[in-house]
């Protein structure tokens, strides 16, 4: 392509998209952090005009109310900095770095280093409407004055796979990112503590006939101790457990690695696994001989947990679970599989779908980046919606319980206050959301600008065919 037609093709593209009001590209410098982003996050968000509300005064409201924010992660989020072909050094790592990660060094695989941490922790900050100290940067410091709520997310180019989405979660981890982008692994600390608490026998030291409950209580223990285990410390879940052969092999040094199978639904045996951690091996061992003695779960031999029911596994996971003080929240990461494998539909193309492998906010999607991240807004204002309508329910229902509770001549004054907290909360039906999207290969920068943009074209034209119908 000549000089002559790329001058062609650039007026023409800035005829179509030059004056769009919404849909805006931005070049950030090659070495820079995130941290630029903070001086036009604080002009969208801030406040722009007044809203009177009843019985409560003036209400400012910002320009803009949600910001969803995508990144790539690959030499966007994360930088390699040695052997640079352009010799660009590393940012420096100054004193008062911020995040446990940075503290560690580990901030500087990032992107900016300290700076880009910084701009992620006030951003997530918003959502807890938390003011930072003056410590922080003053132009971050003024967007946190914004009532701005904000979701992060990574969509990677990778190959939409399990393997991948683990990876990028170990990744996250190391640099300190996942709680950013909801990916944080299970914590195990809390719950090994409370496993290692348990009082276990000996199983050769239990004389059936005199001390039998015992020996069935060091074996219960024994069991669900393995259980945790192999979840905790593999890729298996609870529903897991039950396909585990009982046929295990030890093998490497000191037979310190358990190799196993699993028995599939079509019963064909897949390879081998490996367990190699030493914890786990060792209470194989024992668990084996508990059940050499006298097994727990009769009725299949094949089995390592014999006859046990899905059910019954899931309820002990939950019991232990609880009783460690492991809340809900941390209790689903390993009681169900966090990643999801999705396909979505193209829009206009009945034939074509794209897949996506999703964990927490974290996406790998090939270069389906645009459509990636409108399934991730639709997806995420869908959950939003459902919350909405849960908290407005129960609100509802809160209402109904202290009416009964209520003298009469209070209850004019009790609507009257509940109908001004709706009344403050019905401004998340007006949201005025901004997406971001940042990646360092232009390509993906311009699909997923062409995604929006032309949607924004698409409406322009609806509303200015309504504006000349007079409708």
């Amino acid at each position: 392509m000549d000089e002559e037609e790329k001058a062609r093709l650039r007026v023409v593209f800035k005829e179509k998209y030059g004056s769009l009001a919404r849909s805006s590209i931005y070049v950030i410098p090659f070495n820079s952090s995130l941290l630029p982003l903070s001086d036009f996050l604080t002009r969208v968000s801030s406040p722009v005009d007044t809203v009177p509300r009843p019985g409560s005064g003036i209400r400012k409201s910002p320009s803009y109310t949600h910001l969803f924010l995508a990144c790539d992660f690959d030499q966007t989020l994360t930088m390699v900095h040695k052997n640079n072909h352009l010799g660009i050094p590393a940012p420096p790592l100054s004193e008062g770095v911020v995040g446990a990660a940075v503290a560690a060094g580990n901030a500087e695989g990032i992107r900016g280093g300290r700076d880009t941490l910084k701009f992620l922790q006030h951003l997530k900050s918003f959502n807890s409407q938390e003011n930072l100290n003056s410590e922080s940067n003053s132009n971050v410091g003024e967007a946190v004055k914004s009532s701005i709520q904000t979701t992060l997310a990574i969509i990677t180019a990778q190959t939409p796979s399990r393997a991948v989405m683990k990876n990028l979660q170990r990744e996250s981890s190391h640099l300190g990112l996942d709680s950013f982008f909801n990916c944080t692994a299970f914590n195990s600390a809390l719950l090994k503590d409370h496993l290692n608490s348990w009082t276990i026998g000996n199983p050769t030291s239990f004389n059936l006939e005199t001390s039998r409950e015992d020996f069935k209580e060091s074996h219960r223990l024994i069991t669900n101790k393995l259980m945790i285990l192999i979840v905790i410390n593999s890729e298996r879940y609870p529903s897991d457990l039950i396909r585990i052969l009982k046929k295990v092999q030890f093998t490497g040094k000191d037979n310190s690695v358990a190799l196993y199978k699993l028995k599939q639904p079509d019963n064909v045996l897949g390879g081998n696994i490996r367990m190699e951690d030493k914890e786990t091996v060792e209470t194989w061992k024992q668990y084996l001989e508990f059940d050499k003695i006298e097994p727990l779960y009769p009725g299949n031999d094949e089995l390592l947990f014999g006859d046990i029911k899905e059910a019954e596994v899931l309820s002990i996971f939950e019991v232990v679970l609880t009783r460690a003080g492991i809340d809900e929240k941390e209790r689903q990461k390993i009681m169900t599989d966090p990643i999801q494998e999705i396909r979505v539909q193209i829009e206009g193309k009945e034939q074509e779908v794209v897949n996506i492998a999703k964990l927490g906010n974290t996406m790998a999607a090939k270069y389906n980046k645009p459509e990636a991240f409108e399934w991730f807004i639709e997806d995420e204002n869908k959950r939003r919606r459902l919350a909405k309508e849960a908290k407005r329910l129960e609100r509802l229902k809160k209402k109904e319980e202290e009416k009964k509770k209520r003298e009469e001549e209070k209850k004019k004054k009790e609507e009257e206050d509940q109908k001004r907290r709706e009344d403050e909360e019905s401004s998340d039906e007006e949201d005025k959301r901004l997406y971001w999207f940042i990646d360092d290969n232009s390509d993906n920068v311009m699909n997923m600008f062409l995604k929006f943009a032309d949607k924004e074209i698409k409406v322009n034209e609806e509303r200015q065919k309504s504006a000349e119908k007079g409708e």
